[in-house]
């Protein structure tokens, strides 16, 4: 896939510990969209290692999470809350490691069951780790009721659906 063919999504929510800029503890995944699947990048920092050099595994099951759960908000305008994750881990994640994450939509089983999914890769095209995730996807005005967000972000979020684009292929 070309570089090219990727368009960036924008985040608007600056303190999130996986995606947040601003967040100076947190993971600063950045995101893109070829139409078709969510790509996130990432490079694991120092701060959330494990043992020795290994990135913690409750931080590569973040990442995947989190990449999964873009694939809902972009893909779908909705906004997801985890009921359960699988993750299989195949190779070692290192501190330092820059990788790649790829998350795409799966199947719905209901309006309240929603199954994505999100592979790992280091930059040479090794899995590292892949997920699977039973989500329970909400629209806008669901998530308010529940009052999870605070109004003035969960309108920010909101507006985050329609500060992109959809998608378009480049012609060939």
């Amino acid at each position: 896939m070309l570089m090219s063919e990727w368009m960036p999504l924008k985040n608007v929510s600056p303190d999130c510990f996986a995606c947040g800029p601003h967040n100076h503890e947190g993971l600063k995944m950045t995101f893109a969209t070829d139409g078709e699947r969510i790509r996130a990048r990432v490079q694991i920092p120092e701060h959330v290692r494990g043992w020795s050099r290994l990135s913690h595994g409750g931080v590569t099951t973040t990442i995947l999470d989190e990449a999964m759960a873009w694939a809902c908000i972009y893909f779908r305008e909705q906004f997801p809350l985890t009921r359960e994750i699988r993750v299989r881990f195949s190779k070692p994640v290192f501190i330092g490691d820059q990788l790649e994450v790829f998350s795409w939509v799966g199947e719905e089983k209901s309006k309240r069951q929603l199954m994505l999914h999100a592979e790992m890769r280091n930059l040479n095209g090794d899995l590292m780790a892949a997920a699977e995730g039973d989500f329970a996807p909400f629209t806008p005005e669901q998530f308010a009721k529940m009052e999870l967000v605070p109004l003035p972000d969960l309108q920010a979020l909101e507006a985050m659906f329609h500060s992109v684009q959809p998608y378009q292929r480049p012609a060939t």
